[in-house]
């Protein structure tokens, strides 16, 4: 990665005790002593690297604030969900739905059955509230988990080359567990197929206790597992490689204080979510049917689903709410690089406050 200038500094005074280590590219002229796989292992780690004056801060895992770090993904999450969940409540009617509207007229029929507040965004709180502390885990294991990977060089270079995918699925066994309960009882504020009146926590709650116990919140666990772990690791494979070969290739711009936005990762995080909520679609439309049944009335398992949809839908049937997914996801993909990035740069303030105070040249 290249500073904004273009070209990275070749000398960097030594950080001071504590704080973050400063990272240069290596020499062409290396000790000869020195592992021929080192420059390798620098292009491509996939640890933190913040551009401070041309040069690049390598700010390790314990150099983040955990609790700046949590702060700042729970506010972020529920901002980017105010943003995009008319379009979550839309891809579930169309997955739900047995008839094939276009996304235009679900979201007009939604809108017209309680405007904003009891229509498009029915179950907000209750839904993106509720699963927020699994989105913190989340982002934390992803941290160290991505931190443990590209730090170890002992392990196999496919397995540093996956660390991000294989650090995306872990963390996202973490967010499945605490994240589904809401996620079944959002969508079931969302069935079309209830009454309006019927269309409210308590009465769902009851409902699903009644009808499958505690297992009822868990139901589709696997599903949602196989769906958010493609998504999950499909994105952050491709947004860290992507996000190496293309960062630096553009001149960054500065938003506000020391934090630059970079293009090529803002363009990396567009292609990543594109890429994989497109993938993990077809499961997902599976796993909004079996949720969305309640009691086992019509199927008797995931594979069940999946066969009566094709058999009664066609492959067609698998791209249900693909456009209010991978439309939206486009966008909020750059947006999320950005917020990530920004997350990472405020959560390590400290660090990368000193480390800019030792490159700055004495006077």
């Amino acid at each position: 990665m290249l500073s904004s200038g273009g070209k990275p500094s070749a000398e960097v005074a030594s950080a001071p005790q504590g704080s973050a280590k400063i990272w240069s590219p290596p020499d062409s002229t290396a000790a000869a002593g020195a592992p021929p796989t080192s420059r390798r292992r620098n292009r491509t780690s996939m640890d933190r690297l913040t551009l401070v004056k041309g040069s690049q801060v390598h700010v390790e895992w314990e150099h983040l604030h955990m609790g700046c770090l949590a702060c700042c993904t729970a506010a972020v999450y529920m901002f980017n969900q105010l943003l995009s969940f008319p379009f979550w409540v839309t891809k579930v009617r169309q997955q739900s739905d047995p008839r094939r509207l276009p996304m235009s007229t679900v979201m007009r029929q939604v809108y017209a059955e309680g405007k904003l507040r009891r229509g498009l965004y029915r179950g907000y709180l209750i839904t993106c509230g509720g699963a927020t502390p699994a989105v913190v885990c989340y982002a934390l294991s992803y941290q160290k988990l991505k931190h443990f990977f590209s730090a170890n060089h002992n392990l196999p270079w496919v397995i540093q080359w996956m660390g991000p995918l294989l650090a995306g699925v872990s963390a996202e066994c973490v967010y499945c567990l605490l994240g589904i309960v809401p996620e079944v009882v959002g969508q079931k504020l969302q069935d079309p197929e209830r009454p309006p009146a019927q269309r409210r926590f308590p009465t769902v709650v009851r409902e699903i206790v009644a009808a499958d116990g505690l297992r009822g919140f868990y139901k589709g666990f696997s599903l949602m597992l196989a769906v958010w772990g493609v998504c999950s690791g499909v994105w952050w494979l491709c947004y860290e490689h992507c996000k190496a070969s293309l960062g630096g290739r553009w001149a960054t711009f500065r938003v506000a204080g020391s934090f630059e936005v970079d293009p090529g990762k803002v363009l990396s995080g567009s292609c990543a979510s594109t890429l994989a909520f497109a993938v993990a679609n077809p499961i997902d439309v599976i796993k909004t049917r079996v949720q969305m049944d309640t009691g086992g009335r019509r199927y008797r398992s995931a594979w069940h689903a999946a066969r009566t949809l094709v058999r009664s839908e066609g492959l067609r049937g698998l791209t249900r709410g693909m456009l209010p997914v991978v439309l939206p996801r486009t966008v909020l993909g750059a947006w999320s690089s950005v917020t990530y990035e920004a997350v990472l740069h405020i959560s390590c303030w400290e660090a990368t406050s000193a480390a800019a105070a030792a490159a700055k040249p004495a006077k």
